[in-house]
């Protein structure tokens, strides 16, 4: 089961590695899943990615950061489920006008919450 927080940690750290060197990336993921029904898919594998990071934090040497992001993915998918999609992509709309500067910055939580996984295995 360690492994699973493992593989998450390093996808979840890619994807801020990859926003941060081109953060045009985040406008094309946005545009691909703000149609039809990928929006509740994007909940249902981020409601899923929490319920495996918190089943599988017994595993770890340090389990309260698994835990503690897989609580956090969870209260996530169910505010974003609670919004609905046509508010969910209003709400996502707004980091298609953002600076670069700023995307990039935010690409840093990713990146920290990647490691922070990885290295509590």
């Amino acid at each position: 089961m360690a492994i699973i927080i493992k593989i998450i940690g390093l996808i979840v750290a890619l994807i801020g590695l990859v926003v941060l060197i081109s953060p045009v990336t985040v406008k094309l993921w946005l545009k691909f899943w703000g149609v039809g029904k990928r929006p509740a898919i994007a909940v249902s594998i981020n409601f899923l990615i929490g319920a495996l990071l918190l089943a599988s934090a017994g595993a770890c040497t340090i389990s309260w950061i698994p835990s503690f992001v897989g609580m956090l993915s969870i209260v996530k998918s169910l505010v974003l489920l609670a919004y609905g999609p046509k508010r969910l992509i209003m709400k996502a709309s707004i980091w298609l006008e953002p600076r670069i500067t700023l995307i990039r910055f935010a690409s840093l939580m990713p990146i920290v919450l990647g490691i922070m996984l990885v290295m509590a295995v």
